[in-house]
């Protein structure tokens, strides 16, 4: 038999052996134990993200590493298409979509809103992508989630990550923005 071929069968069967990352559905956000997520230090995490606004929307590939003191989100099109880097920490963030000087600003989520075209809370997303509301903000617990400074956060999906649990389907909307954000991987650490 041919080597490549056998190779080949191989490499399909291993493919075929690959198991997703198990998730379920939590209809009660308040009942579920959120304490390993507050001690989380750093993570990152791989998924697609879709934003809707009042007259625009697109879609795209999402990159996030968190730790303390600093954000990196890489946002990509389909086959790298339009790739963006975003960085933000305590004071500045910073805009580099490959086409001209990086850009840079004093008040992250107006300046990232003004370069998206819609309004989007990047500083409160750190802590929502991770299951936690922002510790700066009034909280109204939903049944999926909460409600935080105008904006509904629902948690559609988790999934297990070793032994704990970690967001999969995030729903973000106010009356004028829709972001949803699927998570496919997660790496944490507590140190």
């Amino acid at each position: 038999m041919n080597r490549s071929l056998v190779l080949g069968l191989l490499l399909l069967g291993l493919v075929g052996c690959a198991t997703p990352p198990q998730t379920f559905e939590q209809d009660d956000y308040a009942s579920l134990s959120k304490q390993h997520l507050a001690a989380i230090k750093m993570w990152r995490f791989e998924g697609r993200m879709a934003l809707t606004g009042p007259s625009d929307s697109w879609s795209a590939n999402v990159k996030w590493q968190h730790k303390p003191g600093l954000d990196r989100v890489n946002l990509s099109g389909l086959l790298g298409q339009g790739a963006t880097v975003i960085e933000l920490n305590d004071e500045w963030v910073t805009i580099d979509d490959g086409k001209g000087p990086i850009a840079q600003s004093n008040d992250p989520d107006e300046f990232v809103s003004e370069k998206l075209g819609v309004f989007v809370p990047v500083r409160s997303l750190v802590s929502w992508v991770i299951g936690l509301p922002d510790k700066q903000k009034k909280v109204q617990a939903i049944s999926q989630g909460f409600e935080q400074d105008g904006w509904q956060v629902g948690y559609k999906e988790w999934m297990k990550l070793n032994e704990v649990v970690m967001p999969h389907k995030i729903n973000v909307n106010n009356d004028k923005v829709k972001l949803k954000l699927v998570i496919e991987k997660w790496e944490t650490s507590n140190e």
